[in-house]
Order: structure tokens, then sequence, then C-alpha cells
């Protein structure tokens, strides 16, 4: 099982276009309804990603930051292009061709990339010019069956939507290009994050994995039920095997993330499950110390989108 904590993301370069709207000016007068783009601080020079785009909710709107009046403005979300990097699952960046980002990797071993749509995904490590190492995804998954039958005739799906891959770590001169290969004219990205993996321990067998749901269920004085599916976010309760030595160090490492978002790979050396790579935040966790030697963590992390 490993884990590793956000860090923020420089992007280099991207296919998908940026904003439409103007950049905010604080000389400008805007009325209800107008758009504008922020991607500088309030000082006019410092750049700030991702890129929010805020609409006008009054007239004579002069002089007032947008992300920092909410009196006058509301934000509307981020840019198409910088939906993937907003650290929310379930806004994605779109585009009807491939997308392909560029990113700075520098201190990095780690890249998380969620909520994806397309074919496939190539990842590519360079540094200074010269590829490291690369690795293309394809995303489809077979319906599970037996027999030659179901092997030849069975239909697939597009089951993968996730995607945790670990590289060589540079401090300078590395970059990491992401490419989604798009399906029927349309490729999407919901997030990506980068950081440092650190191994805790070994994922012991009776994991629980599950999600919590955000869709609406009423049910009436007749009995009669309303269902809107919505949301959901994935959850996952597990047993780790640690070495007595390894204690303090996973019981810090838990610690320091606590009540922050974080990449988990509870996934252990012979599974590759995707409902076990999650976006979320540690909800508890408790360590039993049975003898001298060895001991287990038992973990409940909880999902964000």
């Amino acid at each position: 099982m490993k884990i590793f904590a956000l860090n923020d993301i420089t992007l280099t370069s991207s296919t998908v276009a940026g904003s439409a709207y103007d950049e905010y000016d604080d000389e400008e007068t805007y009325v209800i309804g107008n758009n504008v783009k922020v991607s500088l601080a309030s000082d006019g020079v410092t750049a700030v990603f991702p890129v929010k785009e805020y609409m006008s909710l009054a007239d004579a709107n002069t002089d007032n930051y947008p992300p920092d009046d909410v009196i006058n403005w509301i934000e509307t979300g981020a840019e198409n292009r910088c939906k993937m990097f907003d650290n929310y699952t379930n806004t994605q960046t779109t585009d009807t061709k491939d997308i392909t980002v560029v990113l700075n990797a520098n201190t990095f071993d780690a890249v998380g990339i969620f909520g994806i749509y397309g074919t496939g995904v190539t990842l590519k490590l360079i540094r200074n010019a010269v590829t490291i190492k690369e690795e293309t995804f394809d995303l489809r998954t077979s319906i599970p069956a037996s027999g030659w039958y179901s092997w030849l005739y069975n239909y697939y799906e597009y089951g993968i939507t996730k995607i945790l891959w670990e590289f060589p770590r540079y401090i300078t001169g590395a970059t990491l290009e992401i490419t989604i290969t798009d399906r029927v004219n349309l490729a999407k990205c919901g997030m990506v994050v980068m950081g440092n993996f650190k191994t805790l321990g070994a994922t012991l067998y009776d994991a629980k994995v599950g999600i919590d749901d955000y869709s609406v269920k009423d049910t009436d004085s007749l009995g009669r039920t309303y269902l809107n599916q919505g949301a959901y976010a994935n959850t996952a309760d597990v047993t780790l095997y640690l070495r007595n030595t390894t204690i303090d160090y996973v019981h810090q490492q838990l610690a320091s993330i606590r009540g922050l978002p974080a990449m988990f790979n509870l996934n252990n050396l012979t599974t590759e499950y995707q409902a076990m790579m999650i976006y979320g935040y540690v909800g508890n966790f408790d360590i039993t110390i049975p003898g001298p030697v060895t001991s287990k963590c038992n973990l409940e992390v909880k999902g964000l989108i």
C-alpha cells in the first residue's frame, strides 16, 4: 500500500484552448452577467493556477478583485483547460480531439489521473529531450466471463478510468507528457495530481471497498420513490501488515495528511484493482501491536469527488 500527498503542478503546455473570456481588469466597469477569467493575482503580475472564471453579480462593478469578493462576483469554475487540475474529479477538461499536456516533473516520482474518457493514455517522462520512460494504457476491459464463446464474442467496456504511474525522480530537466486519445471525437480528464509515493505496508486480504452515494432518494407519503442518480465517492477499509520497526513512520505519515486530500494505492503486490486506487483522505486509523516483530494497521479511507 502506498500514499502520496498532493503537490503543486506547473503546466508547461496544453493542446486544449484556454478561456475565451477576457482577463479581469480592475479599471473596467462590469455589469450583471459579465464573465472574466482570473490568471493573475491581485497585484496584476503574479500568475495563479488553475485559471478560474467568474461572473459579475452586480452593476457598476469596479475594482473588486473576483477571488476576494463574494458579493459582486461568483466563481463559475476553472477554465476548460484547467478543470483537470482543479483537484475535483467530477469536473472534466474536454476536447473533441486528443488531449496532450506537458507538466514540470522535477522532484516528482508519481502521477495520478482520474475521470479518464478515451481509448487510451500514453505517459512519457522526458529529461533533457531524452525519453526516460514511456507507457501506453489501453482503457478497455473485458466483461468477466468464462468459456471460449465469451472470450471470442463478448463485448468489452472502457472500464479503466484512473491510472497511477510511478517514474524515476529527477531534480532538474524533467517533464511529464500525458496524451489521452479521443474516443469518437471526445476526450475527457477529471483530475491530474502529482507527488511522491511512500510505501507504508502490505495490504491484507479481507479488504472492503465501496462507495458513498450522493444520489437523491426520496419517498413520499404514498410510498412513491423519486430517484435522481448523483455522484459517488469511493471508500475503503483495509488492514495493513507492518513490521514493528515501521510503526512510528506509518503513524507519522498517516497523521501528517489528516484533513488533507491525498492519493491512496491500496493494492498489494498481487492486485491491481481500480476500486483500490482512491483520491481521498484518512478517515480513521489504528495500529495494533500484538508482538515484538509484526503489527497491523486498520485504515479507513474516504473518497473525494
